[in-house]
């Protein structure tokens, strides 16, 4: 066998010799599964396509069978199924906002933070609107976590400056010229 040759294995029904493992296929045996890998991926699509159209054909065929009375029960069903969602999507923004109100009330740092840590559980929505047991509940999420909540004390900050000499009063310009004079480094202008 010349030395410019690649040995391959391969069976005589007729199909494309493999290279060995390890050895460089040729220029020529690249192009050749190059054209089979594209034979085999225009092969996949149409099978695709076909499957897709045997499927909605399917699909059509089902729907004709179905009589009048099961078509509306299934458009009956999906029309509650909607219902229901809104409802519930509904009722969600009610509970957010009534818990947000009322922790804007209570002075929450962040709102928000009161809807997510709040035992919603115990609140109730009436088909008009009104949210009952939020006040009950962010009470206590108050005496849970009061940190969350403002307080309703304000203290000054400690006045830290050493020339008050604890005093809380702030010195007039003639209490300072003084207190200047006093000490001898004061020196007129």
């Amino acid at each position: 066998m010349p030395d410019n040759e690649t040995p391959v294995t391969g069976n005589s029904n007729g199909e494309t010799p493999t290279p060995e493992a390890g050895a460089i296929p040729t220029a020529a045996e690249v192009e050749q599964l190059k054209a089979a890998l594209k034979a085999a991926n225009k092969e996949a699509a149409d099978r695709r396509k076909r499957l897709e159209a045997l499927e909605a054909d399917e699909a059509k065929r089902k729907e004709a069978e179905l009589s009048e009375v099961e078509k509306a029960d299934q458009r009956a069903k999906a029309a509650e199924a909607k219902a229901l969602d809104l409802e519930k999507r509904w009722r969600d923004g009610m509970l957010r906002s009534a818990v947000t109100v009322e922790a804007s009330k209570l002075q929450f740092y962040d709102p928000e933070d009161a809807y997510h840590l709040a035992d919603l559980s115990a609140l109730t929505v009436s088909d008009d609107g009104a949210v009952t047991g939020v006040e009950e509940a962010l009470k206590a999420l108050v005496k849970a976590k009061p940190h969350l909540v403002k307080s309703n004390t304000t203290t000054t900050p400690p006045d830290v400056n050493a020339q008050n000499r604890g005093r809380t009063t702030v010195p007039t310009t003639d209490e300072l010229v003084a207190a200047k004079l006093r000490s001898g480094n004061y020196v007129p202008i």
